[in-house]
């Protein structure tokens, strides 16, 4: 579990190659979860409590790798980054379930595609 006091910001891929990575991302009261590249579980569950950031041209959230799948969570919104382009954000879960709790692409400027 990463918790923050204000923003998380995560511009580097997140995998693990050899066991089940499993994500919890805990940005503080007023900050948001800024995700600008993927994270790759093996089988891990990801959750992102806070309000959430996507960036980058296409952002990957994937527990599909190492066979079966886990959940995916996001407990607030999810919007894109006001800069760089079209924003895509693509959430593979296969066997786990996908829970979004909030508004998807509720700002000025939407996510291209989820």
């Amino acid at each position: 579990m990463l918790i923050a006091d204000n923003d998380i910001i995560i511009n580097s891929a997140i995998s693990s190659t050899g066991g089940t990575l499993y994500v919890d991302l805990l940005a503080g009261a007023t900050g948001k979860v800024d995700i600008n590249a993927a994270i790759t579980t093996n089988g891990g569950a990801i959750k992102v409590t806070g309000a959430a950031t996507i960036g980058g041209t296409g952002v990957t959230l994937d527990t599909t790798t190492g066979g079966g799948g886990a959940n995916i969570t996001f407990t607030s919104t999810i919007d894109a980054a006001t800069t760089g382009g079209a924003h895509a954000l693509i959430l593979k879960a296969r066997n786990g379930t996908i829970d979004l709790k909030g508004i998807v692409g509720g700002t000025t400027p939407s996510l291209a595609s989820l």
